[in-house]
């Protein structure tokens, strides 16, 4: 394909992205919604569902825990995070580091962690394991970009260099940590979202809300992507989910009805 068609075909995908009619947000109730964390680093949270007492699970952490942080600041809660890739391993070995000497440490998009205390970063709990549809080992493939952090389970930027990590389905996870239910679950898993969620709702977990991001299955095959994505909430609402919001059309949040 020559530039003019590469020009052509990217401005039809861009098109296809923003102009897909996923299902509707509900109007049944008045949801109010809490953005929490930063412009970049955020998620979306309805008010009046979480308290200090409620089970968090947020997956992918990258290189900017912002959003768990200010989860924790807003909530006074406890976060489990999950993520087993190098680079994120080390971003929070190194933000630990730095509150405990007292210096100041920075995400990935050169924001400043800012936090009430140094015991809020305590209330993390950091788990280097994958989330999936099976207990096992598997790749985890490299971004193309070295300066990059997100790794994926299905290979969506097709890299060869990749590493093995240990993958649980969210039951075990559960099983493990002693909860039978899940008040908030947080997903930013580079494509693996489309196999986790199919996994929960076969298994029939507790979980209250969830907000994720819909990663493209092949960015040069946006139907097809957006095909998987439409397919995929037809199947959260099927199971009694309601979308309280769509930003982008990508990051979505469910409430179980």
């Amino acid at each position: 394909m020559n530039n003019i068609g590469k020009k052509l075909k990217n401005k039809f995908n861009n098109f296809v992205y923003k102009t897909a009619q996923y299902p509707a947000t509900s109007t049944a109730k008045n949801y109010e919604l809490d953005k929490i964390g930063n412009s970049y680093s955020f998620c979306m949270v309805p008010k009046g569902y979480l308290d200090s007492t409620s089970i968090i699970y947020s997956f992918g952490a990258g290189e900017d825990i912002t959003s768990d942080i200010s989860l924790i600041e807003k909530y006074n809660c406890e976060v489990k995070v999950f993520d087993p890739t190098p680079k994120s391993i080390a971003h929070f070995e190194n933000l630990k580091q730095s509150i405990r000497q007292g210096t100041d440490f920075f995400n990935d998009q050169g924001h400043k962690y800012e936090m009430s205390t140094p015991s809020v970063i305590d209330k993390i709990q950091f788990e280097e394991i994958a989330l999936w549809k099976e207990d096992t080992r598997l790749k985890f493939y490299m971004p193309k970009d070295k300066d990059h952090v997100s790794c994926s389970i299905n290979n969506i930027q097709n890299t060869n260099d990749y590493v093995e990590v240990e993958a649980m389905k969210l039951s075990t996870m559960m099983n493990n940590l002693g909860h039978e239910q899940i008040d908030y679950l947080k997903l930013d898993i580079e494509g693996a979202e489309f196999a986790v969620i199919e996994n929960i709702l076969q298994e029939n977990l507790a979980i209250k809300i969830i907000y994720l991001e819909y990663h493209y299955l092949d960015i040069d095959k946006a139907l097809s992507s957006t095909r998987a994505i439409k397919n995929s909430l037809k199947t959260l609402m099927s199971h009694g989910y309601v979308i309280i919001d769509n930003d982008r059309n990508r990051y979505f949040t469910l409430i179980k009805s």
